[in-house]
Protein backbone atom coordinates (compact mmCIF):
# COMPACT_ATOMS: atom_id res chain seq x y z
CA UNK A 1 0.00 0.00 0.00
CA UNK A 2 1.40 3.36 -0.98
CA UNK A 3 1.42 6.53 1.09
CA UNK A 4 -1.66 7.99 -0.64
CA UNK A 5 -3.65 4.77 -0.21
CA UNK A 6 -2.60 4.53 3.43
CA UNK A 7 -3.60 8.15 4.05
CA UNK A 8 -7.03 7.57 2.49
CA UNK A 9 -7.52 4.41 4.53
CA UNK A 10 -6.67 6.20 7.78
CA UNK A 11 -8.97 9.10 6.88
CA UNK A 12 -11.80 6.63 6.23
CA UNK A 13 -11.13 4.81 9.52
CA UNK A 14 -11.05 8.00 11.59
CA UNK A 15 -14.11 9.42 9.82
CA UNK A 16 -15.96 6.23 10.69
CA UNK A 17 -14.84 6.33 14.31
CA UNK A 18 -15.93 9.97 14.56
CA UNK A 19 -19.42 8.80 13.54
CA UNK A 20 -19.23 5.83 15.97
CA UNK A 21 -18.84 3.42 13.04
CA UNK A 22 -16.07 0.91 13.67
CA UNK A 23 -16.65 -1.02 10.45
CA UNK A 24 -13.88 0.70 8.45
CA UNK A 25 -11.40 -0.14 11.22
CA UNK A 26 -12.61 -3.73 11.56
CA UNK A 27 -12.55 -4.25 7.79
CA UNK A 28 -8.98 -2.97 7.57
CA UNK A 29 -7.58 -5.44 10.11
CA UNK A 30 -5.59 -8.38 8.78
CA UNK A 31 -6.90 -11.81 9.71
CA UNK A 32 -3.64 -12.69 11.46
CA UNK A 33 -2.21 -9.95 13.66
CA UNK A 34 -1.58 -9.28 17.33
CA UNK A 35 -2.95 -6.30 19.30
CA UNK A 36 -0.93 -5.82 22.49
CA UNK A 37 -1.93 -3.57 25.36
CA UNK A 38 0.80 -3.08 27.92
CA UNK A 39 0.18 -2.51 31.61
CA UNK A 40 -1.83 -4.21 34.30
CA UNK A 41 -5.41 -3.42 33.33
CA UNK A 42 -8.06 -6.02 32.60
CA UNK A 43 -7.46 -5.28 28.90
CA UNK A 44 -3.67 -5.74 29.10
CA UNK A 45 -2.10 -8.59 27.18
CA UNK A 46 -1.76 -9.83 23.64
CA UNK A 47 -4.88 -10.49 21.60
CA UNK A 48 -4.10 -12.62 18.55
CA UNK A 49 -6.13 -12.72 15.35
CA UNK A 50 -8.84 -10.49 13.91
CA UNK A 51 -11.79 -12.45 15.33
CA UNK A 52 -10.20 -12.62 18.79
CA UNK A 53 -9.55 -8.87 18.79
CA UNK A 54 -13.07 -8.09 17.61
CA UNK A 55 -14.82 -10.53 19.96
CA UNK A 56 -12.67 -10.44 23.08
CA UNK A 57 -11.34 -6.87 23.03
CA UNK A 58 -13.36 -4.48 20.87
CA UNK A 59 -16.83 -5.86 21.66
CA UNK A 60 -16.36 -5.70 25.48
CA UNK A 61 -14.73 -2.26 25.22
CA UNK A 62 -17.62 -0.98 23.12
CA UNK A 63 -20.14 -2.43 25.57
CA UNK A 64 -18.37 -0.65 28.44
CA UNK A 65 -18.34 2.63 26.53
CA UNK A 66 -21.98 2.29 25.49
CA UNK A 67 -23.09 1.42 29.04
CA UNK A 68 -21.26 4.46 30.40
CA UNK A 69 -22.86 6.70 27.78
CA UNK A 70 -26.34 5.37 28.53
CA UNK A 71 -25.76 5.76 32.28
CA UNK A 72 -24.53 9.35 31.92
CA UNK A 73 -27.54 10.24 29.76
CA UNK A 74 -29.88 8.76 32.37
CA UNK A 75 -28.11 10.45 35.28
CA UNK A 76 -28.33 13.84 33.57
CA UNK A 77 -31.97 13.43 32.64
CA UNK A 78 -34.38 15.86 34.32
CA UNK A 79 -37.60 14.22 35.53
Amino acid sequence: MGETENTRLMQRIFAGLAEEDGRPLAESLADEFTWTIIGTTIWSGSHEGKQTVLNELFRPLLATRTAGFARSKTENCKH
